[in-house]
């Protein structure tokens, strides 16, 4: 090898074990999938960020030693799934994008539903949630959430005669308490749940059920007020094992009890109907 050749190879060494981070070859059968894998895996252990640059089509296609086609298609995937997003222009390439609660709500349930979760899966789920995230929102909230919690029962109080307005009111309701824990990973497995649970929710609307959610509304604003954390979870609780027992009367499984008090356990449950 000559000298020249030497100083080139070493120059194409050097720019190759610079690079963070090091992509591995891949087979051609799973091409696409190896490649999505690297750089989801890459960002997952914190190798890459939001807002780092990950190359222009040609520069990626050299990175990997693969076709700007097998690219393209890598690119369009990682876009699809909100990792990355591509720009035009002098700046133009592939750059890791900025998280996006809404987007993620929305592949997440449109999997739920696609996995066929059932709706007391669901209000499992948001049980789960809630009764963690309204206790963390008691030791967590501000001012302006306190402000925000007030409205939303005023307006609860003022819309009890419009079925479908009033139960976006008491999800949104909810939705704040959880938004008050400052915890955005139980925000977005809140708002993904809620996609699912409030055109349910809005079938089954009635008066009396009205009246017991503006009641419920006020209790968990006073404990707010009055910075009780356990109060206000065992409130929460309540309210969920009661919607969680309506829910399976509706799906005719189990006789409608009365709702619990925050501070008594569920009744036990009567025995199947026949």
């Amino acid at each position: 090898m000559t000298d020249s050749k030497r100083t080139r190879q070493g120059r194409a060494d050097a720019e190759t074990a610079s690079a963070t981070p090091a992509w591995e070859p891949v087979h051609i059968e799973t091409l696409s999938n190896q490649l999505i894998q690297q750089i989801r895996d890459s960002f997952l252990a914190g190798r890459l960020k939001t807002g780092d640059y990950l190359g222009s089509e040609r520069s990626l296609a050299e990175q990997f030693g693969v076709s700007r086609v097998a690219i393209r298609d890598t690119l369009r995937s990682l876009v699809a799934i909100g990792l990355i997003e591509v720009r035009t222009g002098k700046a133009g390439g592939a750059w890791i994008a900025a998280g996006n609660i809404s987007h993620y709500a929305d592949l997440l349930s449109i999997q739920l539903r696609m996995m066929g979760v059932t709706e007391l899966e669901m209000v499992d789920a948001q049980a789960a949630i809630e009764i963690q995230a309204t206790e963390l929102a008691v030791l967590h909230a501000g001012p302006d959430d306190l402000a925000r919690l007030e409205a939303f029962v005023a307006r609860l109080r003022a819309s009890m005669n419009e079925p479908e307005v009033f139960t976006g009111l008491a999800m949104d309701f909810h939705a704040l308490v959880v938004q008050a824990s400052k915890n955005r990973a139980l925000s977005a497995q809140f708002l993904a749940i809620r996609q699912i649970l409030q055109s349910n929710y809005s079938l089954h609307a009635r008066q009396d059920r009205a009246e017991r959610t503006v009641a419920f509304a006020q209790k968990m604003l006073a404990h707010f007020r009055a910075r009780d954390a356990v109060a206000a979870r065992n409130e929460m609780a309540a309210r969920l094992a009661h919607i969680r027992t309506a829910t399976l009367d509706l799906t005719g499984a189990y006789w409608l009890e009365p709702e619990p008090q925050a501070n008594q356990a569920p009744a036990p449950r009567r025995a199947r109907r026949a």
